[in-house]
C-alpha cells in the first residue's frame, strides 16, 4: 500500500513538472501569467464538473500568492494517507494561454504542485471569501 502511495506521490509530480519546465524556481510555484478563471473540482478522476468557480481576478491573485507563500515539502518526503481528491484548475478563458491543472486535498485545503506538497490550507482561505 505505501508503495503504491509512494508511486502516485512521485508520479503526480513528475507529470506536473513536465508540464511546466519553464517555472522550475519553488519560490514561485504557480507561473507568472495572470489566470482568469479557477474552477475548483471535487473529484480529481472526473473532472469537468466544478464545485466553485472564481473569476474575480483580486481573489484569483490572493489564492496563487497563498499557494506561493505558503510553506512547501518536497513531496517524497510525506507520507499521505491517501492522494488528493480535488483538483483546482486555473485557467486564462481570454487569452487561451496554459491550464494549470493543480491536486488538491479538500478536507484540509492543501496541494501538490510540480515536486512539491503545499501547506496552503486553501479550504479555510476559500471560506472567508
Amino acid at each position: 500500500m505505501w508503495k503504491l502511495l509512494i508511486i502516485l506521490i512521485l508520479g503526480t509530480g513528475s507529470i506536473l513538472s513536465c508540464s511546466n519546465k519553464e517555472n522550475s524556481d519553488p519560490s514561485s510555484l504557480l507561473v507568472e501569467q495572470a489566470f482568469s478563471q479557477l474552477e475548483i473540482d471535487s473529484d480529481i478522476h472526473n473532472p469537468g464538473n466544478p464545485i466553485i468557480t472564481v473569476d474575480n481576478p483580486d481573489v484569483l491573485k490572493k489564492i496563487v500568492d497563498k499557494i506561493n507563500a505558503s510553506d512547501r515539502k518536497g513531496a517524497a518526503q510525506v507520507a499521505l494517507e491517501k492522494g488528493p481528491e480535488g483538483l483546482l484548475i486555473f485557467k486564462n478563458v481570454t487569452s487561451g494561454a496554459q491550464t494549470i491543472e493543480v491536486p488538491y486535498f479538500p478536507e484540509s485545503g492543501d496541494v501538490l504542485y510540480k515536486e512539491y506538497f503545499i501547506d496552503c490550507e486553501l479550504n479555510n482561505f476559500l471560506n472567508e471569501k
